[in-house]
């Protein structure tokens, strides 16, 4: 049985996701631009909710923006991620000592947002909103083709349906 794609062609594929991959983050990183350069300093952020238009759902689609924003916020001037994640899997003994280091005090921002399929594309907003005043700090939308989700990232979460049929 002859193989889908030759060595070279898996290879080539494998470049062409890492590019739309790489476009996908800098898309991210241009709409958290705008958003950061309404004020003066870089704030500290973390993740809100990615939700599937405007239901309260998450997904693996959420998740795959979540990864592409962490990649964002790497090259921002204006943003830095407190990666809460990181601080659920310390070790219980580490956090006793070094806990107070991580507390979500340092933590100014969230960002959260949703997304929408419009026609071959997603539109994903983004929202920053200040913990100290609940303000909105800024908002910004990131167009992303179709084509360019990897397989298996499932733009509608699984329990929509179910919750429109009982909503």
């Amino acid at each position: 049985m002859q193989p889908i794609l030759e060595p070279s062609s898996r290879a080539s594929c494998r470049l062409l996701f890492h590019s739309f991959s790489e476009e996908i983050t800098a898309r991210f990183k241009a709409a958290l631009d705008e958003i950061g350069k309404s004020h003066y300093e870089v704030l500290r952020v973390g993740f809100g909710n990615f939700t599937y238009e405007y239901s309260s759902l998450a997904g693996s689609f959420s998740r795959f923006i979540e990864e592409k924003l962490k990649d964002a916020i790497a090259q921002s001037d204006y943003f830095e991620f407190f990666a809460q994640d990181a601080l659920e899997n310390l070790d219980s003994s580490f956090k006793e000592v070094y806990g107070g280091l991580f507390s979500v005090e340092g933590l100014e921002a969230l960002l959260k947002g949703r997304y929408f399929e419009e026609g071959d594309s997603i539109r994903v907003t983004l929202e920053v909103i200040s913990f100290k005043t609940g303000l909105l700090v800024g908002r910004g939308e990131a167009a992303i083709d179709k084509v360019d989700i990897p397989g298996g990232i499932s733009l509608i979460p699984p329990d929509f349906r179910r919750a429109r049929e009982l909503g």
